[in-house]
């Protein structure tokens, strides 16, 4: 879906990768995907436009104004695979899966 709708995929890709690695305030992405604050606002706003990403706001913040805010993955599946498989790619592509260890053992 990021390649159809997107015009830079990796830099979504590695934004999605940040926020999913707990990087969820505008600096600590910025510094995670090296792509400056200025232009990762336009990044993260059209992820949450398509509903992958989303900002919250502390209640007692003004949300327009608010630099307390913090971006989380809103999508279950982007959230997992974000998460998990680019660590266990490697193993995952090679059959090495914990679920093919204990089915080649029996």
């Amino acid at each position: 879906m990021i390649k159809q709708e997107l015009r830079d995929p990796a830099n979504y890709n590695s934004v999605i990768a940040a926020v999913a690695q707990d990087h969820s305030r505008l600096n600590e992405i910025a510094t995670a995907t090296k792509i400056k604050a200025t232009s990762l606002r336009s990044f993260l706003n059209n992820l949450i436009e398509l509903e992958i990403v989303e900002r919250v706001v502390p209640i007692t913040e003004d949300p327009n104004k608010s630099k307390k805010s913090v971006y989380k993955i809103k999508d279950g599946m982007y959230r997992f695979w974000y998460r998990f498989i680019p660590m266990r790619l490697t193993l995952i592509e090679r059959g090495l899966s914990a679920v093919n260890k204990i089915n080649t053992k029996k």
